[in-house]
């Protein structure tokens, strides 16, 4: 199937969901499906800054140039994964508000993982403060990444989700990444098509529920993060330390008590790495 024709296909589905209305709609977000791109949220980021603020989804089968948190490269192969975009205006909102729309994309991936029908190992996935879906299961690898920016009166929301595992993967992926087919118990692995509908449905939803206040979203993201509870690394650019993730606060914000402290620290922007017990 051509990239056009998942991209009708597409939008026939979408059309058909009528879950969440106004802004959130996602029937009525434009949708663009190409072969290929240098980096889906740099080409709506582009889009933005040149005016654009209709709801808009751009998908490629591959990105030339994807990119990840901290500006880190996101490398997938061709047709394997998941890897798109959405646009969408954002009204005023204060900057913690803002702050949680990883977490809203990464509960979108969880709740499209559902819809899917993935399983049924246990643990099943989950979320890795701040922005990673990974797969305990399976030691940790990640299967999913989430990439926000914020612009003036705008949110891109990137998405990388590993879809089917190429056949000659190797060297850090086939060490640390997992795939929707590892996980489908020797089912048949959802089109490409599948999981857009899936994702795409689950995150006008999540984002609906953000709309309404952020206090549910915070909820579930307790309910789903396999991080606190878990000895851990804080790197940041300069430092690093250890200790033990307690919770997250009323923004979505990591608590971590340091190794010889007793009292929680914020951790508001940083590479958080899981400990294992001989770490």
């Amino acid at each position: 199937m051509t990239p056009s024709a998942r991209q009708a296909e597409l939008k026939s589905r979408l059309s058909a969901n009528a879950t969440v209305s106004g802004m959130f709609a996602v029937g009525t977000w434009a949708v663009e499906w190409v072969e290929e791109c240098p980096s889906t949220n740099t080409t709506l980021g582009e889009r933005a800054r040149g005016g654009e603020q209709a709801p808009t989804v751009l998908i490629a089968d591959h990105q030339s140039a994807g990119r990840g948190r901290l500006d880190r490269t996101w490398v997938t192969p061709a047709a394997s994964a998941f890897t798109g975009s959405v646009l969408l205006p954002v009204q005023p909102v204060e900057s913690a508000q803002l702050g949680l729309v990883p977490v809203v994309a990464g509960l979108a991936v969880l709740d499209a993982l559902t819809l899917l029908g993935v399983g049924p190992s246990a643990p099943g996935p989950c979320l890795k403060w701040p922005n990673d879906v990974i797969v305990p299961s399976l030691g940790d690898r990640k299967l999913a990444g989430v990439l926000c920016e914020a612009g003036p009166g705008t949110v891109v929301i990137g998405i990388g989700l590993n879809r089917q595992r190429p056949t000659d993967v190797s060297g850090v992926l086939a060490e640390r990444a997992a795939w929707i087919s590892d996980l489908m118990g020797g089912g048949d692995t959802p089109t490409s098509v599948d999981v857009a509908v899936a994702l795409l449905s689950a995150l006008a939803a999540r984002l609906a529920q953000w709309d309404a206040g952020p206090a549910s979203i915070v909820a579930d993201q307790r309910l789903h993060l396999a991080t606190v509870g878990r000895h851990v690394r804080v790197e940041l650019p300069d430092r690093s330390w250890t200790g033990l993730a307690v919770d997250v606060d009323e923004h979505g914000q990591l608590l971590v008590v340091a190794d010889v402290e007793s009292v929680p620290r914020t951790v508001m922007a940083a590479d958080v790495v899981h400990l294992s017990a001989i770490d």
